[in-house]
């Protein structure tokens, strides 16, 4: 306790005098789980400077099209618990988007906050001259990318794969002295980077986009000194907490060495009570939508998200299932697998399910997205707090403690939004079989700042 006030008297002092301006690094994050790899981010981050760290996180549902395991407010307690200052929530309307929209929208709502002054992000290839000059192109794409784009979807790719087609068709390197940009989008943690350079060079943004080498493995590890070097990613510890969720011991063995252990006594905590969510706790709800309510999504088509017969093959698959008897807790992922396809990926197809779930009207992307909505707040060490006050008078948009603030919000925009975010969590409660409501009397986590050696 001591040496935290000294700490925060220290750094108060440092700026009244002038010797440390007010900046802080900036992370678009879900820590759906918070695990290893996560830490090792902090840790570097901690490491190039002691700056406050600012992050904007994923609610109740992440970008796969997936529910966080667990709550929002666990894991943004565990983030302020390791090393973070603030967390703030990325509106639902945004986390679960394609991997554009979503980093637009994260990205806007960070460069609200005056004292962010670079935002860290994970790379499999930590390619910076690479995916930038690919972001530039995409930030203001000409006649000729557009073609060759449009050449790539002709042949029924996927808008990830046909995107890096495109990008090598465009920036040709018939020496080979390069990876090619199939070769550099490969992994989740790139295509998100280069979403983020897009959205900075698309809206001008001041600060920098800074890559951080990602040091993990998807797969499995099998020896001990494997674990000592590489983390296992969250979807691969999703899935261990999903296969071994029958026995508690079962499962926190399954991720001992993958979590920190504050984030393995919350798992463990979870699993006790019940409050673990996956894909298959929204499969009744699916099934529900998709062949009980069918007549609600008559005009389904019409919208962005569900044209090229995405909307039809969801329904008529879901239909077979039923016709078929599998309708189960597995029904929701049965379907993916079977919707999925050369032009739809899994994560698309998880993404239009949940967007089904949640009012398929209310995730229509803005046509010119120019502006945030709000700060939604979900907690704060006592360095985050004093930054945050010291910095009100300079933040344009309203910061959110708790729902009862959205009534204050003048733009119709972000007031839909909110509802979203309201809904958003009232259903992942309902979920965990817990009161709705919650953000009506939740007030913003404080929490001590991690020990360094956590």
């Amino acid at each position: 306790m001591i040496e935290e006030y000294c700490k925060l008297f220290t750094s108060k002092l440092q700026i009244f005098i002038g010797k440390k301006s007010m900046r802080a690094s900036g992370i678009i994050c879900e820590y759906n789980p918070f695990h290893n790899g996560h830490l090792a981010q902090l840790r570097m981050l901690r490491a190039l400077g002691d700056d406050p760290i600012v992050l904007m996180m994923s609610g109740p549902f992440c970008q796969r099209g997936i529910p966080a395991v667990l709550d929002k407010f666990e894991r943004a307690a565990l983030a302020i618990r390791h090393g973070a200052d603030l967390v703030f929530e990325i509106p639902c309307h945004f986390a679960t988007a394609s991997a554009d929209y979503f980093a637009e929208g994260a990205l806007l709502h960070l460069a609200v906050l005056p004292f962010v002054e670079r935002v860290y992000c994970g790379s499999e290839s930590c390619a910076d001259d690479a995916l930038n000059r690919a972001a530039r192109l995409l930030a203001n794409e000409d006649d000729l990318y557009r073609e060759k784009l449009r050449d790539c979807l002709s042949r029924g790719l996927s808008y990830p794969r046909a995107t890096a087609e495109a990008l090598d068709a465009y920036f040709a390197n018939p020496e080979g002295d390069r990876k090619t940009y199939q070769e550099l989008l490969g992994g989740g943690n790139d295509l998100l980077a280069l979403a983020y350079m897009r959205a900075r060079y698309k809206h001008q943004l001041d600060f920098e986009i800074k890559l951080l080498k990602r040091l993990g493995n998807s797969g499995e590890r099998d020896s001990e000194s494997a674990r000592s070097v590489a983390y296992r990613s969250a979807s691969a510890i999703r899935r261990e907490l999903l296969a071994s969720s029958q026995s508690m011991a079962a499962t926190l063995e399954s991720v001992y060495h993958d979590l920190p252990p504050l984030s393995l006594a919350s798992i463990g905590l979870a699993f006790q009570s019940k409050q673990l969510l996956f894909s298959r706790d929204l499969s009744l709800l699916i099934y529900d939508r998709l062949c009980l309510d069918a007549r609600r999504l008559e005009d389904l088509n019409t919208l962005p998200e569900y044209q090229d017969g995405l909307a039809e093959r969801c329904i008529n698959e879901a239909r077979s299932l039923a016709y078929k008897n599998e309708v189960d807790e597995e029904f929701f992922e049965k379907l993916v697998e079977r919707v999925a396809c050369k032009s739809y990926t899994k994560t698309r197809v998880r993404r239009a399910l949940l967007h089904l779930i949640l009012g398929p009207r209310r995730f229509i992307p803005e046509t010119k997205l120019e502006r945030a909505g709000y700060l939604r707040l979900l907690a704060m060490s006592r360095r985050g707090q004093y930054l945050l006050k010291r910095s009100k008078k300079s933040i344009s948009l309203p910061i959110i403690g708790q729902a009862s603030d959205f009534k204050n919000l003048q733009d119709e925009v972000a007031k839909s939004w909110a509802e979203l975010d309201l809904d958003a969590d009232n259903l992942a409660l309902a979920l965990r079989k817990r009161a709705i409501g919650r953000d009506y009397r939740q007030t913003p986590l404080m929490l001590k700042a991690a020990k360094r050696d956590l």
